[in-house]
């Protein structure tokens, strides 16, 4: 039966902020690596990749795929309000290699996304489980503090 998961943001997976470029404007590049090997993802699931905090402007958002899917799983890249915000075109875990948003997805067109609350990036999965997979997602921000103080 397909959820929400959050299991992979839980604090034990690795999130972590990886680069703070000048820490005067709070810009940040946080990323986290999820393994469907070592939890698998049931078909249609909408899994949680990482955390955005209140008053993040995320400019892009993107995936590295490390080892394959050995089966059919794609999925699209968003958040709460918009299942494919940041990536439309449906990632396929069966390549390896880089994906990243778009100029053609909804957030990348509009220079990217301020979000007032705190919230999640997501990925809705296709209609297959997947159990071999291992990816990083990562997201490129600023942290805006009118918003984030607000």
């Amino acid at each position: 039966m397909a959820s929400t998961r959050t299991n992979y943001i839980d604090g034990t997976t690795g999130e972590k902020h990886v680069a703070t470029v000048g820490v005067t404007n709070k810009k940040f590049i946080t990323q986290n690596t999820v393994s469907f090997a070592a939890s698998n993802s049931v078909a249609s699931d909408v899994v949680q990749v990482l955390n955005i905090p209140k008053g993040a402007f995320v400019t892009s958002v993107g995936i590295y795929k490390s080892t394959v899917e050995d089966s059919t799983l794609t999925a699209v890249v968003g958040d709460a309000t918009n299942a494919d915000g940041w990536i439309d075109t449906a990632v396929n875990f069966e390549n390896l290699g880089n994906v990243n948003s778009l100029v053609s997805d909804a957030y990348p067109a509009l220079g990217g996304k301020l979000y007032t609350d705190a919230d999640t990036i997501d990925l809705t999965m296709s209609a297959h489980a997947g159990d071999t997979a291992i990816f990083t997602v990562f997201a490129e921000y600023s942290i805006i503090e009118a918003v984030a103080n607000a």
